[in-house]
Formats: C-alpha cells, sequence, structure tokens
C-alpha cells in the first residue's frame, strides 16, 4: 500500500464532466492471426489530485477534476458513478475519504465537506461539514481510523483555522498545536497504523509528530512539496523542486 498527496490548483466550481477529454480508439480491423480488439477508451488525467492504492494492491485510483480513475486488470478507466471533484483524497484499507466539489449531476451541496467511499468512488456518504469546507489538505491514516486535514477557514465544527484531527470519522474534531513546525504546509500524512503519528511538510523540510500533532521534529531542511508513509510505516518525501526533485526515505526512528 502506498498513499501519496499530489497538490494541484482547484476552483470553487462544482466537477462537471469534460466530453472534449472522453476518446475512443477505432476498432481494430480483424485479421487471420490476431483477435479483434474491443474500444478502449483514452483516460486523461486533468487536476490530478493524489494516488491510492487498494490491499491487495489489485487497483490504484487516481482522482481527476472529474471524477476518479482506476488501473485495474492491466487498463486505466473511468468509474462508474457521479463524477465528483476530489480534493484531499486519502485512501484506507476499506474505501476512501475525500473532500472537493460535487457533480452538477448530483443534489450534494458544495464544497462537500468530508466524505467516505466502501465501493470504489460509485458512491460516497458524507460525514460531515456539506456545503461548509474543502479540505485540500487531508490523510488518513490506512488502518488506523485516524483523520488529519488542515482547516482553511473555520466553520461548524472547527473555531479556527490550522491542524485538526478526528478518530471517529469526523464525529468530533481536535485542534493540534502543531509546535516547532516552521513554513506554509504543502502536504499531510499520517501513519498507517498509528493515530497519533503523523507528518507535515513545507518548504523548510519534513516535521514529524509522535503526540497526534501537538509538537513536531525537523527531519528534513530542503523543501518537500510530497510525502506518504508506506505500509510498514516509513515516510517518502518528495525532497526538492521541479527536475530536482529526488525521493527520499525516512525510516520510523528519523533517520534518511
Amino acid at each position: 500500500m502506498l498513499t501519496a498527496a499530489i497538490i494541484a490548483g482547484c476552483g470553487t466550481d462544482s466537477a462537471e464532466p469534460d466530453a472534449s477529454q472522453e476518446k475512443t480508439e477505432p476498432e481494430a480491423q480483424q485479421t487471420d492471426d490476431t483477435e479483434p480488439k474491443t474500444n478502449i477508451e483514452e483516460i486523461e488525467f486533468p487536476h490530478m489530485h493524489g494516488i491510492g492504492f487498494t490491499s491487495d494492491g489489485e487497483k490504484a485510483f487516481i482522482p481527476a477534476h472529474d471524477g476518479l480513475r482506476v488501473f485495474e486488470d492491466g487498463i486505466w478507466k473511468r468509474v462508474e458513478g457521479p463524477r465528483h471533484d476530489y480534493m484531499g483524497f486519502s485512501m484506507t484499507a476499506d474505501g476512501f475519504y475525500s473532500s472537493g466539489h460535487p457533480s452538477m449531476q448530483t443534489d450534494y451541496e458544495n464544497p462537500l465537506g468530508i466524505i467516505k467511499s466502501t465501493d470504489g468512488g460509485k458512491s460516497i456518504e458524507v460525514l460531515g461539514l456539506e456545503g461548509e469546507v474543502d479540505f485540500h489538505l487531508m490523510s488518513a491514516g490506512y488502518n488506523s481510523g485516524a483523520i488529519y486535514v488542515m482547516n482553511p477557514q473555520p466553520n461548524s465544527d472547527m473555531e479556527d483555522t490550522g491542524l485538526y484531527l478526528t478518530n471517529n470519522e469526523a464525529k468530533d474534531w481536535k485542534k493540534r498545536d502543531m509546535n516547532g513546525v516552521s513554513g506554509s504546509i504543502t502536504s499531510l500524512a499520517a501513519h498507517p497504523d498509528q493515530q497519533g503519528i503523523g507528518a507535515v511538510s513545507t518548504e523548510e523540510g519534513v516535521f514529524l509528530s509522535q503526540d497526534s500533532g501537538d509538537t513536531f521534529e525537523q527531519l528534513l531542511e530542503s523543501p518537500v512539496p510530497a510525502l506518504t508513509f508506506t505500509h510498514d510505516g516509513e515516510m517518502l518525501a518528495a525532497k526538492g523542486i521541479g527536475k530536482e526533485t529526488t525521493l527520499q526515505a525516512i525510516d520510523s526512528s528519523g533517520e534518511t
């Protein structure tokens, strides 16, 4: 399992399918020594907002501005169901959590708040804050049930901006102190198994917390646009900017 955050710009409008990006290849001519090929949709990925894998490793999901794509049985295809604009997408053992904007073909309020899906995105369940907030920065522990978010504005569940944590699927949120972090947050990562361990990255480096986000220790001192935890608790950080970016592994003790 590997879940990574990919930060991308997104407007505040509801998601809407873009017919110009749906293409099909013509059916191949049948010859004596080949089997006929079926039409396969040509998949594009505008505004990639993350990536996540199922626990069996058989499927990979990528949320985009106009819905989910899934890699399954050797091909990429669109997920059946409404084409929501998923932001803060975070895969877990039994599905995924996300935020974002609803498809214009549905009656959900914009923004979505925080939602959950357990059927690969065919349907969603709103857990809270519908019509109030769009979390661009969110990370859920793959097995732990912990969900960390960076709240961009006060709302009915959160009195202030900053880092918040829930361990009961958004029923209760607790604000965290974030002592020791410097710079603007670019990514969040929740430990797959331990609710109290999380990490953030900024343009100044990577910071690890072992007390649910109250205090952080700096592990790297360079710009890190994205980071994630692997299934065994190792952290992977995208270190650097542009063509100079490298992948840095950090073990559970904080050693690189």
